[in-house]
């Protein structure tokens, strides 16, 4: 138990909370898209991680106050025309990158 709970919710304290917390969405997002290389990787397979890592990417947005669906749209558009598995391992790289920078 901490010696202390109190966390405004602008302080340092709480920041570095919500950061860490972004950071594990990210992360774990990134899990589940790798947990997917290992299956048949179709069209209705890469549209449901897609929706899955929005929905990762918008909480981790509310935490931290970054708009990392902006970002991901624009990779999103980018690697288009690559195949559905190609589309899952850069979107993994690009959900780690999203990781390690936060």
């Amino acid at each position: 138990m901490p010696v202390f709970n109190y966390s405004p919710a602008n302080s340092a304290y709480s920041y570095m909370l919500r950061r860490k917390k972004s950071t594990n969405l990210l992360i774990e997002a990134a899990k589940t898209g790798t947990n997917l290389l290992s299956k048949q990787i179709d069209g209705r397979l890469l549209v449901a991680f897609q929706g899955y890592v929005v929905s990762a990417l918008n909480l981790a947005s509310n935490e931290d106050g970054r708009n990392y669906l902006y970002l991901y749209n624009q990779f999103n558009l980018s690697i288009f025309s690559l195949s559905p598995y190609d589309q899952v391992v850069k979107t993994i790289e690009f959900l780690l990158d999203l990781a390690r920078k936060s």
